[in-house]
């Protein structure tokens, strides 16, 4: 290890030192320079790249399917990037300076993002916590869910020619621009997390494949988790995302993509100027979707839809024109759904013909009595997405797929 004043270097090792996926586009850069250098002075700015020594490591009944004490680890090995969810362990982690909005787990960073009050400065000797899968971390505000947060001293701000930070923003991926074609867009919303939006995604995507489509997914904002851009393009019989899994693809190649590689953010929290990051975000579909010469684009938006940046992007002109069938996953409860249609129609300014019920109300346990009054009443059709199967919800995209399709031909008679 060598010291300078402010700097510390040390040689980088992927296998020694975990990084977590948000960074998987900056890796190339630090396997090549084979080392590490951090500032000791610098204070972190959003989506700098921290270096991190875990303190602690999470109680055994913690680690599951969907917790955010786990690492979602990612390495370069042969071209390809692979994806692993691990336990957290004691030892040296890369993470990555941001804020994260979760109702059902943590909430915090660099400031409030409830309040955006500043909570204070991340540099060398800070103590922060893991905000979500080590991919993102920061200072606690909230915790909405059950686990302890793990808290992680900064050992310093990563930087290159000794002064420029590594920042996430400058490591954006790029894309060849070809002739566009005739795209259809599925936007998919809901109230919260663990509504069935990712579900419902990969129900269409997987449908939509089967049928010999070209299909391409946006996971536009939420928290940090590679799962859900990889997910709608597994196979029925493989499974990411429970501790121990693994994913391995060239993902120069890869139809999926979230707000690291449209914006250079590590959650659509850590951002200064929401508009901006709309803007990014909408310039990005148009570059993606093109470069994959794309039939259907699925969009979905996470948590629900009055967070400060799924309202600005959803009020854009350019999305609203751009979608084809808006998909809301309600939960099984007339109201909402009712709810949901007049913000989408009287506030957000969509079509009510373009709107699709499914998710917890289209699924077999949902009362008929709630499904026969949203089509008797709102005249709004619901589709199920999933199919129970030995206690898990398999994806079902048939009846979405239809629907979209009655849509496209809509379109195309008008």
């Amino acid at each position: 290890m060598k010291h300078d004043r402010k700097l510390v270097e040390i040689g980088f090792d992927q296998d020694e030192i975990k990084c977590c996926s948000a960074i998987r586009w900056v890796l190339p850069f630090l396997i090549r320079q084979g080392k590490i250098v951090c500032d000791t002075k610098r204070k972190a700015r959003y989506n700098d790249l921290l270096l991190c020594e875990v303190l602690e490591e999470p109680s055994e009944k913690e680690a599951g399917h969907i917790s955010s004490n786990m690492v979602e680890r990612v390495r370069l090995k042969s071209g390809k990037h692979e994806f692993e969810m691990e336990s957290i362990r004691k030892g040296l982690n890369i993470t990555v300076a941001g804020n994260r909005y979760s109702s059902a787990s943590f909430c915090g960073g660099l400031r409030n993002p409830l309040t955006g009050k500043l909570n204070g400065q991340i540099c060398a000797g800070k103590t922060i916590v893991n905000l979500g899968r080590m991919n993102v971390g920061g200072f606690l505000n909230f915790n909405n869910g059950k686990e302890e947060p793990i808290r992680l001293r900064v050992l310093g701000v990563l930087v290159r020619n000794s002064s420029v930070p590594v920042n996430l923003a400058d490591f954006k991926p790029t894309f060849q621009v070809r002739q566009s074609k005739s795209c259809f867009t599925v936007l998919i919303v809901g109230i919260d997390t663990n509504t069935g939006k990712t579900t419902c995604a990969t129900a269409i995507a997987q449908e939509l494949t089967r049928r010999g489509h070209k299909v391409t997914f946006e996971k536009k904002t939420g928290g940090p988790c590679a799962r859900d851009w990889i997910r709608p393009f597994l196979q029925r019989s493989e499974e990411y995302g429970h501790l121990g899994s693994k994913f391995s693809a060239k993902i120069t190649d890869f139809p999926g993509r979230d707000f690291v590689d449209a914006a250079g953010c590590v959650t659509s929290h850590s951002v200064t100027n929401f508009e901006s990051f709309a803007q990014d975000s909408m310039r990005f579909s148009q570059i993606f979707v093109s470069s994959f010469c794309s039939e259907y684009n699925i969009i979905e938006i996470a948590g629900n839809l009055s967070e400060q940046p799924n309202l600005i992007l959803l009020q854009r002109p350019d999305l609203r024109r751009k979608v084809g069938m808006v998909v809301f996953t309600a939960p099984s409860v007339y109201e909402i759904a009712h709810e949901f249609i007049h913000y989408a129609v009287c506030v957000l300014g969509y079509d009510k013909k373009k709107i699709v019920l499914s998710g917890q109300i289209g699924n077999e346990d949902c009362p008929s009595l709630i499904s026969a009054e949203v089509k008797h009443r709102l005249k709004i059709p619901i589709c199920k997405s999933g199919i129970f199967s030995n206690g898990v919800i398999m994806p079902y995209g048939n009846e979405l797929v239809e629907e979209i399709f009655l849509r496209q031909e809509e379109r195309r008679l008008n």
